[in-house]
């Protein structure tokens, strides 16, 4: 694999109430991430996966709130921004403070769009 130096910032829906949802997001998040570093070659960080099963499991809160300043930490730390796009990313009030927030600092903003059977396309 050739060496990059950017590491980005991956912004997906999470919350739901129902476990189902939220439990097909992260899968979504870790398809997303594994599309980046594979085909792209792009370092990927995402909260989402890297905090799911550490939430689940000592019921550390799933809401934008309890995270709001370490993800916004995180964007400061990396080179880049990516929106996973999905159906329903309008609904992630999280993911557009967090998107305003890596305008604000400057980050290259990319999207990457969820296509059907589990593909990607990075448009940015």
């Amino acid at each position: 694999m050739e060496k990059t130096s950017e590491i980005t910032y991956l912004a997906s829906v999470y919350f739901s109430p129902d476990w189902k949802v939220k439990e097909h997001r992260y899968n979504l998040a870790c398809q997303a991430c594994n599309f980046l570093i594979r085909d792209e070659n792009i370092m990927v960080f995402s909260p989402i996966v890297h905090w799911h099963h550490v939430s689940v499991r000592f019921g550390i809160p799933g809401d934008y709130q309890t995270w709001k300043e370490y993800n916004g930490r995180m964007i400061e730390l990396l080179s880049s921004f990516t929106i996973l796009l999905t159906n329903d990313w309008e609904e992630s009030k999280g993911g557009a403070d967090e998107l305003e927030y890596a305008q604000l600092l400057g980050k290259p903003i990319k999207t990457l769009k969820h296509l059907k059977n589990n593909k990607f396309k990075l448009l940015d």
